[in-house]
């Protein structure tokens, strides 16, 4: 029966992630990854299914199911804990937030709060300054909006640069298979450079007949909630000005983007900046380009968005982060099951 459990509990990711911070012998720092959190309302929706993005109960189920797995510190309180002891003194999960959605003040803010669960929110300070959209938000709403049985999906291929004839496209599911072709598609998009993905963007639209002008996009949060949430036990980090992509950016031009974004949000908060989240997180010879730069301008650290667990010998400018499924089940079982696998360490 134990067996069975811990393999249901496999199926929802949890106690995969518990077993990878208990099994190695020194404690592990788990540093969960968020970006947006949709209401309860918007539960089932296309929008949601495209974007993966939890509703406010299921993340309010994670904070349950951390808080009864492990300590839950900030970042910046392990990584100060790690420089003053002899290293970290337990398994420990910290919360993160990606981008800046207002999403995070309307419902994650206010369950942190609730359950007294520190976070922090790396900001992209252009969108939070309404300077610009985030082009992945522009292609869920394309697609969530769109009618796929209307274009070629070889013309879209052609467009886009993938393979067209991806057997599973013609899955009879009309939202998985929106689901899958978004997700084909940002990830080529991920690969380019900023002024091809905009531009590639607009095509998409004009190809589904979509005005991207009059589009219903999630918004940033304003600088007053920002400051709200600083009072209040939330931190925050730099996520560069425009969240440049790495890769296809010149050195120069990366650093102001880390030192403008670092100074302003210091300037608004009145406060020094220590984290950094690095723009689409899963280039390594981006960290390398740019780690140098954040050792110069005073950050203490830096995430990635690559799973994984942090140990006493990760190297804090390039911390691993792990997400949970949007789910809640599983955490009824987990409250259960919480004490057992203390005792299985």
């Amino acid at each position: 029966m134990r067996e069975l459990i811990k393999k249901l509990l496999s199926e929802f990711g949890y106690y995969r992630l518990y077993r990878r911070m208990s099994s190695a012998g020194s404690p592990g720092h788990l540093i969960l990854m968020y970006h947006d959190i949709s209401s309860n309302a918007e539960f089932g929706s296309v929008g949601t299914a495209i974007r993966n993005r939890p509703i406010s109960s299921q993340f309010e189920a994670h904070l349950k199911v951390v808080k009864r797995t492990a300590r839950v510190l900030s970042v910046e309180d392990v990584i100060d804990e790690i420089r003053n002891q002899p290293g970290l003194r337990e398994d420990t999960i910290s919360i993160t937030f990606d981008d800046g959605y207002s999403s995070v003040y309307d419902f994650a803010y206010p369950l942190l709060r609730k359950h007294s669960v520190p976070a922090t929110v790396y900001l992209t300070t252009d969108w939070i300054n309404r300077k610009m959209e985030l082009w992945w938000e522009e292609l869920a709403e394309i697609f969530a909006d769109c009618d796929l049985d209307r274009i070629s999906l070889q013309e879209l291929g052609d467009l886009v640069g993938i393979d067209a004839q991806t057997p599973s496209w013609e899955d009879s599911d009309p939202i998985r298979k929106k689901v899958h072709i978004h997700d084909l598609v940002a990830a080529k998009f991920r690969e380019l450079d900023d002024k091809t993905v905009v531009s590639g963007v607009r095509d998409l639209g004009n190809l589904f007949g979509y005005d991207l002008d009059s589009r219903r996009l999630p918004q940033p949060l304003s600088w007053d909630q920002i400051r709200e949430m600083a009072t209040n036990g939330i931190l925050f980090g730099s996520h560069t000005c425009s969240h440049v992509n790495l890769r296809h950016t010149p050195v120069e031009k990366i650093e102001d983007e880390i030192v403008d974004s670092k100074k302003e949000i210091e300037q608004k908060l009145n406060t020094a900046v220590r984290g950094f989240a690095y723009p689409y997180g899963q280039d390594v010879e981006a960290y390398r380009k740019v780690r140098p730069l954040l050792v110069l301008h005073g950050f203490t650290y830096a995430c990635t968005a690559s799973p994984g667990i942090n140990r006493l010998q990760s190297d804090p400018y390039a911390l691993v982060r792990e997400t949970l499924p949007a789910t809640e089940s599983a955490a009824l079982l987990h409250r259960e099951l919480c004490l057992d696998f203390v005792e299985d360490k």
